[in-house]
């Protein structure tokens, strides 16, 4: 990789364009919580373009080849309507009432301006990443952004709420900025960098939705009798003391000054992926899956004992999921970041599958009920600002929530320059204040999406830590013996003869099955390999160890690995006619535990009994054509099914928490895919009836880019089905 130091010219401060209110802004009790108060840092990445030229003049001879001119001014017209972030934070004297946590913050809209830098590196972005498509960990970060001017980053009183730097390279530039987390969320800089572009590129109406402030809907009067009272809010108390040994102890991570914290990202790609989903709930999302995956190998890391009990905190947007009435106004650019908290011992953390953890996971998110909002912020107004408690927390924000709130932002142009990439990026000092770890999604070169996370650790936990995702890697991929198919355990190898005796072996001394460590006697281990491997088998005897790897003997065949030859995606639409229409849910419906995909699969054999009658539908013994005119005449009649889920904007132009769902009876269709694989039926049951666990059941599902992320429904097809034929025409007719 290049390095490069940035040659920054001196600071300025950009005011509105023009006159703005000078009055004090109030803040909401989610803004004002002591853990926002720091600030984020991101980056923006554009390169030359053919576009039209800015309406903004950047210079005399070519108003759209200057970018640092055509940002700097559509930054001083984007403040004209945000013109609180022109302001400074303030304290006010603390009242007669309690006020443990200081007095309450408000913005005084000063109208200063904001931090703008200008700077240039004499480099070509593609050097920075060697012709990769950008994404983090971003080249060079701690030079894209003014960080010298922004100083420690968790101090906010008095400062600018907002600092940007415009780096210039050759043919590219870059915006890197840091925003104040008490003032807005990744939601509400999103809406600040789309008016920005689409002010620079001089679009009609830039404010199609204006920015709303309104943070008084968020804020609960100290003096109100409490509303309700019977929701806990973990991630403002202390863990339970588990054992005395753990009152004793002191969280590592905690106790360790800044200056000695390590920062780092790790790369999961598709194929660690694959792996890890073969033992996961189908239905969990990348985000759990990862999270709970180096939940469990940063707890390892840190060397907790046992019987110390553990958290994750994952910062999630109640924004889509609060269902609020009346709804906040779709330009509220306040925070909406709810902590929700995932807890387990080491012991059992470390002990179970992966599933348990991914489990522990996915629960967190049912809890953003209207009650527990409102619970939430009565907690908030009468603790005043408290801290989240993070004493043996992993914490976790979903950065990608950036680039999914950008929306058109996200392929911007800026006179002749277009986004090619950005998001939110963990850098230096700013991760080191937040302890946060941010998750995004990304590509690589062939296209690939991956999840990248970032870590801040301990230097020596930190090595660990490494060494532990390494070995889990190895784990999930099944060691250095092949590469995983199906679902069958595929981190666990098996070595197998068919219809003979067959040995799987286990890496490490503490891996069993899954790449978990296990906390027990050697008979949980057995069984735990039993249940791993999907067999209805017989442990025989544990043979010994050779080099650190033990053997175990299993008897009958263990595993079959086999990969689905899949057809090209189909649309299958009702057969006739259908009404176009829209469909309302019911509240049972559309309540948010209930958006998601699940899954299913049926297996059929050939019958040659004389008397099964010959089908409705042409196609003989293709079950392929028969299922494919069959469902497309049954839409007709279940025509709903061949339409999409919509969400209508709430009345009076409000959304935060989303509008009423429907069914619009668009008779695009449902994905139809046809697959085989060289596979008998039997041998997948081995001569067993089949039942759950269903062998190798990803391969019998629509592969997951097609489905895409399960917990999201909105416009997509309601239902993917993939008919699976094996040798001697056994197929498997599979739903989602």
């Amino acid at each position: 990789m290049a390095i490069f130091t940035a040659h920054r010219r001196k600071a300025e401060l950009v005011p509105p364009a023009r006159p703005t209110p000078h009055e004090h802004k109030p803040l909401s009790d989610i803004d004002t919580q002591c853990g926002l108060q720091f600030y984020t840092a991101g980056v923006e990445f554009f390169r030359r373009g053919h576009h039209a030229a800015a309406v903004f003049s950047g210079g005399d001879d070519d108003n759209s080849g200057d970018p640092v001119g055509i940002i700097r001014a559509a930054l001083a017209e984007a403040l004209v309507s945000f013109y609180p972030l022109a302001g400074r934070l303030r304290e006010l004297p603390v009242v007669a009432v309690g006020g443990r946590g200081g007095g309450k913050l408000v913005v005084e809209c000063t109208a200063e301006g904001v931090v703008f830098v200008e700077a240039d590196a004499d480099v070509r972005l593609q050097e920075l990443v060697h012709g990769q498509p950008l994404g983090p960990p971003y080249p060079c970060v701690e030079e894209l952004l003014c960080s010298n001017f922004v100083g420690e980053p968790d101090v906010v009183l008095g400062k600018p709420l907002l600092f940007l730097q415009v780096d210039i390279y050759i043919q590219r530039f870059c915006i890197g900025y840091h925003y104040c987390h008490t003032i807005t969320d990744a939601f509400g800089m999103a809406q600040l960098l789309d008016t920005i572009y689409r002010l620079a590129r001089g679009d009609g109406d830039p404010l199609t939705n204006p920015p709303v402030w309104e943070r008084e809907r968020l804020v609960v009067a100290p003096s109100a009798s409490p509303r309700i009272t019977h929701y806990a809010h973990p991630a403002y108390e202390p863990l339970p003391i588990s054992s005395p040994a753990a009152a004793a102890q002191d969280d590592v991570v905690r106790m360790t000054p800044g200056e000695q914290m390590v920062s780092r990202y790790f790369y999961l790609g598709p194929t660690e992926m694959a792996a890890m989903r073969g033992h996961v709930p189908l239905s969990a999302t990348v985000f759990e899956l990862v999270t709970a995956a180096l939940w469990r190998c940063r707890t390892a890391a840190l060397g907790y004992a046992a019987k110390q009990r553990v958290r994750v905190l994952v910062m999630s947007s109640a924004r889509w999921s609060w269902k609020r009435d009346p709804p906040l106004p779709r330009g509220f650019y306040g925070n909406m970041l709810v902590p929700q908290i995932a807890e387990a011992t080491v012991g059992e953390l470390c002990g179970l599958p992966l599933a348990h953890a991914v489990e522990l996971v996915r629960r967190r998110k049912f809890a953003v009920t209207d009650e527990y909002m409102r619970s939430m912020l009565d907690m908030l107004a009468r603790r005043s600002r408290p801290f989240f408690n993070l004493d043996w927390t992993f914490v976790v924000a979903d950065a990608g929530g950036l680039g999914r709130s950008m929306g058109e932002a996200a392929t911007a142009t800026v006179g002749r320059w277009e986004r090619v990439g950005g998001g939110i990026t963990a850098a230096g000092q700013v991760i080191a204040a937040s302890l946060y770890s941010y998750y995004e999604r990304c590509r690589r070169g062939a296209g690939e999406e991956a999840a990248v996370v970032s870590m801040c650790l301990p230097a020596p936990a930190m090595e660990r830590f490494a060494r532990e995702i390494t070995r889990r890697r190895c784990c999930w991929l099944g060691g250095e013996l092949g590469t995983t198919h199906g679902g069958f355990a595929p981190r666990l190898q098996a070595m197998v003869e068919r219809r003979q005796r067959a040995k799987a072996v286990l890496w490490g001394e503490e891996d069993v099955g899954s790449g978990v460590t296990l906390w027990g006697e050697e008979e949980a281990r057995l069984q735990w390999i039993e249940g791993t491997l999907r067999a209805r088998s017989e442990v025989w005897r544990e043979s010994g160890e050779i080099d650190g790897t033990r053997e175990v003997e299993l008897s009958h065949t263990m595993v079959i690995f086999f990969t689905a030859r899949r057809r090209k995606a189909e649309l299958v639409a009702p057969a006739r006619p259908t009404p176009h229409e829209h469909k309302p849910l019911s509240d049972i419906d559309s309540q948010r535990g209930l958006e998601l995909y699940a899954a299913g699969v049926e297996f059929f054999h050939h019958r040659h009994a004389a008397t099964t009658a010959a089908p409705v539908f042409s196609g003989g013994d293709d079950p392929v054509g028969i299922i494919r005119a069959a469902l497309a005449e049954a839409l007709v009649s279940f025509y709903p099914l061949a339409g999409r889920i919509r969400e209508l904007p709430t009345a009076g132009g409000g959304g935060g928490g989303g509008g009423k769902l429907v069914v619009e009876c668009t008779a695009e269709g449902v994905v139809f895919v046809e697959a085989d694989a060289d596979v008998r039926l039997q041998e997948l049951g081995h001569g067993q009836p089949l039942g759950p666990p269903y062998p190798c059941v990803e391969e019998l599902l629509c592969s997951n880019d097609l489905v895409g992320e399960p917990d999201v429904v909105l416009g997509k097809p309601l239902i993917f089905m993939q008919v699976y034929i094996y040798i001697q025409l056994n197929p498997v007719l599979q739903n989602n």
